[in-house]
């Protein structure tokens, strides 16, 4: 059975029957025996860990006994701790700082600093704490002064409910064996340096206790002269702690004066009375912090005034309580963060700016969250109260910025980010209470920030976890009332902070991942994801909300979205921030997703609403990010940009030409004509003039005309192909030429690149070998032509003699039937005499083929119409040009010519 067990149960056993009788007597026993025993066991195991890692590799760890007796005769020295004179502790050792400055942390003892990578130290530090207390030093004292100050709260308080002995009598017998025990521990700090020290606590304690029963509950003595008594109190118990050196006096001091109310209290009293006692106490905490980085009375002080407050809100405040509660909380406020300012001021030399990052951000935390209790039902409360707290933190960070004083910077930089936080907070709170998210997510960010900066996986991985509960809970939150002025809205401010939130956070991990786990330094890329997703998605449904047009509001996203784009090309070369290349680059397919839907929409064309200065806008920020990242892009991302680039243009210009057409003129055939014209002027000055247009066109010819061709070639033939044979042509405001109206010149030109571009091919200007075989554009242009040739008869057919443009009713065509039965023959002969002087025995087959289709064509099919003469005539002219043509015509040429040619 271990000794903390028995003390740990004794102590248990004494709480849990004066709270709860009999039954919290076992309970107390018995848990108070298991947490000692928990407690013993954890010291073993960690001594057992110590002497593991100071034991040589290759030698076994020395035993309890052999490290005593081996032990240095200068180790206690080294082992003393600060805290009182003549006891000992361990602790472990501190790496020397590194070269890059003080780290912030929560703190530490003087001269002592977390041990790197213990992210874990936290509750085990507490109990560490708790277990010094009842074993190290003199322990039957500590316990003894523990249950006399826990009783004589209690018998204050039983006394006032029975009155048993005359009130003036109780509060000065108090009153005087505080004082005993103070002048008799004053009088052993000689000789008995613990024993002294801890009367002095226990004495203070009881008379803080006295002075404020006297006060608050029997009325003995006037409010004046017990605030004079206890700030006499505080300043006696601060001047012991610091003539002493002993924090723990100070500490058992103040922590007797908090608690003194607690342990008195009725449920009455003022409330006013009550804080202006714990801002005495708090004013000798601050005295004592000019002097002594006592951490741990800080603590002590920033604990027992916000919860204890907190508590007194939740269950007393009303709105009228607000103009003598309001004048504490800012008091108290300003008390903290003279304290943290004050404890990085007076670190020893070597930990000089070392910052107590409790207080640095637990104090605007919670001064902002008990301020939202008093304000909330004020307009714009909450918004002001930011304001102002942002405007000190900015103010403070500058007077500590122009102080100068060694080792300052990282507390500078702290209050300059909570600033920047509060002053931000400031528009969404005026505008719309949606600012949790916003909160949270900032907090997110400087957490992150001090975690990477004193190196905790910890707080860094909670950070980032934090932003991301605050992007869930602003999702959730997002179909309540906003505000109706765009922009100026708690959704778009909002969401920007919880953006600007996550893009500082990727680019502060992006800048610092040497100092980064593994897995740690990848963690940038989905946090600039993340951050992109929240910028971009506020834009989208802000405009999709204040804008009724889907076209202006397509057009005004894509200008946001080139704007910020733009932005983020600066920050990546100012900053520097390579990643936020690749987001740049995706300007494109913004524009080609804009493109296709605003097909279709109201306004008619890209160019309506606003579009006539969104797109060139866009075009212009796209390529200059291209002209930007030519070098430092791999090629691969750079030639698909190009290419995707080509055909954006390509059928932007056809949309915007072809609605122009039908505007100025009118009429669907030149809409329809200029979706091919325009694309195959495009490509002709590409094709015959690019080499010398310089940069992008000249720099990637072989892009542009070779891969971005292809696609457009296949298209425009396709389109040339429907359009040539089934389009009626109909020329409108003007007459039907044949081969001068808008099809058939569409069609000319299409067939004209075709050929352009296979000139091209065969020459071997074009990285396109394997890709396509050069012969194919040729084969592709004959064939178009072939049915651009019916469909010209067609047409002629149509507006010549008033046939009906329908495939069903040409067919019934006897004039139709027959001009196409004689055109086809002159193609099937003409084709033949090509081949025969060309050797060319496929292509000779060709029009051998189509001349036997036209003979049978006419026996079969034509001779059988109604309309005779017409037929027999087609027929007598067919055999006329055969034998025009046979004379001519070479007969077919043997195979070893036409491998020799």
């Amino acid at each position: 059975m271990s000794f903390q067990g028995i003390l740990f149960a004794i102590i248990g056993a004494i709480l849990g029957g004066a709270a709860e009788g009999e039954g919290g007597f076992l309970l107390g026993l018995i848990g108070g025996y298991g947490f000692g025993a928990l407690m013993h066991l954890n010291a073993r195991v960690r001594d057992l860990e110590r002497r593991l890692r100071e034991s040589p590799p290759g030698e076994p760890a020395p035993t309890a006994a052999a490290a005593a007796h081996s032990a240095p005769a200068g180790a206690a020295a080294t082992t003393t701790a600060p805290w009182l004179p003549g006891t000992t502790r361990r602790r472990r050792s501190r790496p020397a700082a590194s070269s890059a400055g003080p780290e912030m942390g929560d703190g530490g003892t003087e001269g002592i600093a977390p041990a790197p990578g213990r992210g874990s130290a936290i509750l085990e530090g507490a109990l560490g704490r708790v277990r010094l207390f009842f074993t190290d030093g003199n322990v039957v004292v500590k316990v003894g002064l523990l249950v006399l100050f826990v009783g004589v709260g209690f018998l204050i308080r039983y006394a006032a409910e029975r009155s048993l002995v005359p009130v003036e009598l109780r509060v000065a017998a108090m009153g005087v064996a505080g004082a005993v025990l103070l002048v008799f521990g004053w009088r052993l700090r000689a000789r008995k340096p613990v024993y002294g020290l801890l009367l002095q606590g226990g004495g203070v304690g009881v008379m803080y206790l006295v002075v404020f029963g006297a006060a608050r509950l029997y009325h003995l003595i006037p409010a004046g002269a017990a605030f004079l008594v206890m700030v006499a109190l505080v300043a006696l118990s601060g001047a012991l702690a610091v003539m002493q050196n002993a924090r723990y006096l100070a500490f058992y001091a103040a922590a007797g004066g908090f608690l003194a109310p607690v342990l008195a209290s009725t449920g009455g009293g003022s409330h006013v009375m009550l804080f202006s006692y714990y801002g005495l106490l708090n004013l000798g905490i601050v005295g004592i912090a000019w002097y002594r980085s006592w951490r741990e009375l800080n603590l002590l002080g920033f604990v027992f005034t916000f919860v204890i407050a907190s508590l007194w809100g939740a269950r007393y405040y009303r709105p009228a309580h607000f103009a003598s509660v309001e004048p504490f909380l800012i008091l108290f406020f300003l008390f903290f963060v003279a304290i943290a300012v004050l404890f990085a001021l007076r670190q020893p030399p070597r930990l000089r700016g070392y910052v107590d990052g409790t207080l640095v951000f637990g104090v605007p935390i919670i001064a902002f969250t008990l301020q939202y209790a008093l304000v909330r039902d004020m307009p714009y409360g909450l918004a002001f109260s930011a304001l102002g707290l942002g405007a000190f933190y900015l103010v403070l960070a500058t007077a500590l910025w122009r102080l100068g004083a060694p080792g300052l910077r990282l507390l500078t930089e702290a209050f300059l980010a909570l600033g920047v936080v509060f002053a931000s907070l400031a528009i969404p709170l005026a505008l719309d209470g949606r600012w949790t998210s916003a909160a949270w997510a900032l907090e997110g960010a400087a957490i992150v920030w001090v975690g990477v900066r004193q190196g905790r996986v910890a707080a860094r991985a909670f950070g980032v976890a934090l932003q991301l509960g605050a992007g869930l809970f602003f999702l959730g939150d997002l179909d309540a009332g906003a505000g109706d002025t765009p922009v100026l809205n708690g959704i778009w401010v909002g969401a920007a902070l919880v953006a600007g939130a996550g893009l500082f956070t990727s680019h502060y991990l992006y800048r610092h991942r040497a100092r980064l786990l593994p897995w740690e330094g990848r963690a940038h890329i989905p946090l600039l994801a993340w951050g992109l997703l929240w910028w971009f998605g506020a834009g989208v449904h802000e405009t999709g909300r204040f804008v009724a047009n889907d076209l202006l509001a397509l057009n005004l996203l894509l200008a946001f979205v080139t704007a910020s784009l733009g932005l983020a090309h600066h920050l990546e070369r100012r900053l520097p921030w390579p990643p936020l290349r690749y987001p740049v680059l995706g300007q494109l397919y913004v524009m080609v997703a804009v493109l296709a839907m605003s097909h279709g929409l109201q306004g008619g064309h890209p160019l309506a609403h606003y579009g006539w200065l969104a797109w060139p806008l866009a075009f212009g920020a796209l390529y200059a990010f291209l002209y930007r990242y030519r070098e430092v892009v791999g090629g691969v991302v750079l030639q698909w940009q190009h290419v995707f680039g080509c055909w954006l243009v390509l059928a932007f210009v056809a949309w915007e030409a072809s609605w122009l057409a039908g505007t100025v003129v009118g009429g669907d055939t030149w809409r329809h004509v200029m979706v091919g014209l325009a694309p195959a002027l495009l490509m002709v000055g590409l094709l015959s003039k690019g080499r010398g247009l310089g940069w992008p066109i000249a720099t990637h010819y072989g892009w542009y005309a070779g891969h971005a061709a292809l696609p457009v070639m296949a298209l425009l033939g396709l389109y040339a192909l429907a359009m040539g044979l089934l389009h009626p042509g109909d020329p409108w405001p003007v007459a039907y030429l044949p081969l001068a109206n808008p099809v058939d010149v569409m069609v000319g030109l299409v067939l004209y690149v075709l050929l352009l571009w296979r000139l091209q091919l065969v020459r071997g200007n074009l990285p396109m070998e394997g890709a396509i075989d050069p012969r194919l554009p040729g084969y592709g242009a004959a064939g178009i032509a072939f049915v651009w040739l019916n469909g010209i008869i067609a047409r002629t057919v149509h507006h010549g003699l008033g046939e009906a443009h329908h495939p069903a009713a040409l067919m019934q065509s006897v004039v139709f039937q027959a001009a196409i039965s004689v055109a086809w023959t002159l193609v099937a002969l003409s084709v033949m005499s090509v081949a025969s002087r060309r050797a060319r025995r496929e292509m000779w087959f060709v029009g051998l083929g189509l001349f036997i289709v036209v003979i049978l064509k006419l026996f079969l099919v034509d001779i059988s119409r109604q309309n005779e003469l017409v037929m027999i005539l087609s027929l007598i002219t067919v055999a006329v040009l055969a034998i025009v043509f046979g004379y001519y015509l070479s007969p077919l040429p043997p195979r070893d010519k036409e491998q020799q040619a």
